[in-house]
């Protein structure tokens, strides 16, 4: 059964841009992962939001995610 996995990113105020330029670079180690399916990487459009950054990634099943 697929699972999904949700992180959730509260970066620092004028440390966005460096947050994603470090999230680009780990991307591609995540998706070339056996069992990962989908990715999806979500920015608030409110500044003041405590999480403004969202990951939310489709994995095959529970088991291959955690190896």
């Amino acid at each position: 059964m697929a699972v999904t996995l949700i992180n959730v990113f509260s970066v620092p105020k004028g440390r966005e841009n460096d947050f994603v330029k470090w999230w680009q670079d780990v991307k591609t180690s995540i998706t070339s992962q056996q069992g990962f399916i989908s990715g999806k990487f979500h920015r608030s459009i409110r500044s003041e939001s405590r999480y403004n950054f969202i990951n939310i990634a489709l994995w095959e099943n529970e088991e291959v995610y955690w190896t």
